[in-house]
């Protein structure tokens, strides 16, 4: 398989800059262009979940807040002397 040139370039803006590290491969530029968007997309995810902002984290944090907030609501209740109606345990 040898690289085609290709009239215009699909790749993004942002990856153009990383383009002369895939030059040499013996790929397609279609191919180039998919290399590169799936090692930024691996690079972002990891930068994503380094800085908490992952949205598998997002949800976990959402589902963690949630409990708390039930937890607090409980505690509350109890401080009062009064479970709320839908607690049973």
């Amino acid at each position: 398989m040898t690289s085609q040139p290709c009239a215009a370039p699909r790749l993004p803006e942002r990856l153009r800059k990383y383009r002369r590290y895939v030059d040499h491969f013996d790929m397609t530029e279609d191919e180039k262009a998919d290399l590169l968007e799936t090692v930024w997309m691996v690079a972002e995810s990891v930068a994503d979940d380094a800085f908490g902002i992952h949205p598998v984290q997002q949800a976990a944090d959402a589902a963690a807040d949630e409990k708390r907030q039930r937890r607090l609501a409980i505690a509350r209740a109890v401080a009062e002397n009064q479970m709320p109606e839908d607690e049973t345990r």
